[in-house]
């Protein structure tokens, strides 16, 4: 992915391109405490990436009618 958008929140990285786009959830670490910083260490929930490609034809759609 080639990247032609990006923007960046407090909590959130995103990044898009002409299929798909990517988001990055993350924490700043001087704004955690020594028990979030644990419990990150123990759960890798935190800093989630993921990528969504982009469809040409929407789901749920027949011959390129959206069916709501």
């Amino acid at each position: 992915m080639i990247p032609l958008f990006v923007t960046m929140t407090k909590t959130h990285v995103i990044a898009a391109s002409k299929e798909a786009f990517y988001t990055w959830q993350y924490r700043v670490a001087k704004k955690l405490t020594a028990l979030e910083i644990n419990q990150i260490t123990r759960s890798r929930k935190e800093g989630r990436e993921r990528i969504y490609h982009v469809d040409d034809t929407p789901s749920g759609s027949v011959d390129g009618v959206l069916d709501y």
